[in-house]
């Protein structure tokens, strides 16, 4: 009798560390699956410069007859060099939310114009920390200058991870940047560019 019930004793103990164990077990996995998705959490930094070329386009303004005449023939959309920097939380390996201003410096007929937009910054990695990493970018804003309105600006790109939760990377970009005085700048109401910007994250 007393071999019985010690048999079932051991026979519980074990179950019960048996248990324990995929318990510790689950839990260090699920730590672990957390821990890898958040090797790139902090603070965070982007700089990043390049070129957009203005698709062109007319200014128009409705006349008293309800036809949409062009305003100037002059006016289209300029070419614009570009650099900008931006700091924010990289909540994950995926989501980053920062603040950022950019120097846009316009050229138009021969002159050059600055404009500095202020924007807010969303960023997604739409992979998990991999050496190369596709992420999608948008900013939108206020610009300050020559050139004075609402901007608004999307990126499609690749990531290509450094030492240090480091990068650098490429991407495609479209943006537009209102013009609210067209006497300041020959330009078009509403600026369209296309290009590529090359950037650094710290």
């Amino acid at each position: 009798m007393k071999k019985s019930i010690l048999l079932i004793f051991i026979a519980l103990m074990t179950a019960m560390g048996c248990q324990a164990q995929e318990a510790a077990k689950r839990d260090s996995t699920a730590i672990s699956k957390y821990q890898a998705r958040h090797t790139l959490q902090g603070l965070k930094a982007f700089f990043e410069t390049g070129y957009l070329w203005g698709l062109g386009g007319e200014a128009y303004i409705e006349s008293p007859t309800g036809e949409m005449m062009p305003l100037d023939k002059n006016i289209f959309s300029p070419s614009h060099f570009s650099a900008s920097a931006s700091v924010g939380c990289q909540f994950n390996n995926f989501v980053f939310v920062g603040l950022g201003a950019a120097a846009n410096v316009y050229s138009s007929r021969g002159t050059t114009y600055l404009t500095v937009p202020i924007f807010g910054e969303l960023r997604i990695n739409l992979l998990n920390a991999k050496r190369f990493t596709p992420f999608a970018d948008g900013k939108l804003g206020y610009g300050i200058g020559d050139m004075h309105g609402v901007y608004c600006a999307c990126q499609l790109g690749l990531r290509y991870a450094l030492p240090k939760k480091r990068a650098v990377y490429l991407a495609g970009e479209w943006n537009f940047q209102i013009n609210q005085d067209l006497k300041v700048l020959k330009a078009d109401d509403i600026n369209c560019n296309l290009g590529f910007k090359f950037g650094f994250e710290l």
